[in-house]
């Protein structure tokens, strides 16, 4: 938004060409094929428009790394976990070493994430839907979904696809093109698919509940 405002102001009553390389292309409107139409590409090969990305780059790295000082800093946070009726108290760091040691749920290192709160509701709210996190697929009921996860332990994590999920990752905040899906190190050691323990507090019960996989 920032870019675009920039832009909107400085481009107002200049020429295009004055800052944008210009393309040809062939065009097709009507049936007809239109030859050599002539666009305008706005890029950071342009200097000034490289440093305006380089600063509004950094001012949301700033505010990306102040949210997550936040947050590894605050000691009283408190939810309930997504899969059981276990209630964890302290840190979120502590919460995701839960759901990664207990349930199988690889999210990456703690100290890579941010916005974590904001990510717990989204695969809360796709749990509630009956949905996988993975493969994102809808199923007919919680025994089923449980069935799923327990027999493909690989879709036990994020859908490395889906965008989504890159605001919650630190490494998109440092640097334009690297993702979260790229730089994610070795998992953490986990359980292996015929344990039972991730299994243990799957309940069938109404209510507020959450499903346990």
């Amino acid at each position: 938004e920032k870019y675009i405002s920039y832009w909107r102001v400085r481009l107002k009553g200049k020429s295009l060409k004055e800052f944008c390389s210009t393309v040809l292309v062939d065009v097709e409107k009507d049936n007809e094929i239109l030859k050599n139409q002539e666009y305008f590409l706005l890029s950071d090969v342009l200097p000034e428009d490289r440093q305006l990305r380089k600063g509004l780059q950094q001012q949301r790295l700033e505010w990306a790394l102040e949210q997550q000082k936040s947050e590894r800093e605050d000691k009283h946070f408190s939810r309930g976990c997504l899969f059981c009726l276990t209630h964890i108290t302290g840190t979120r760091a502590q919460y995701l070493d839960h759901l990664a040691e207990q349930h199988n749920l690889q999210l990456g290192h703690p100290h890579n994430l941010v916005f974590v709160d904001q990510l717990i509701d989204k695969l809360q709210e796709k749990i509630t839907r009956l949905q996988c996190l993975y493969c994102e697929k809808v199923f007919k009921d919680r025994v089923v979904l449980k069935e799923h996860m327990r027999k493909k332990l690989w879709h036990k994590r994020i859908n490395p696809e889906n965008k989504e999920y890159d605001r919650f990752y630190i490494v998109n905040y440092l640097e334009p093109g690297k993702t979260w899906k790229e730089q994610q190190g070795p998992e953490r050691e986990t359980a292996t698919c015929d344990e039972d323990t991730d299994w243990s507090d799957w309940t069938e019960e109404t209510g507020d509940s959450i499903v346990c996989l």
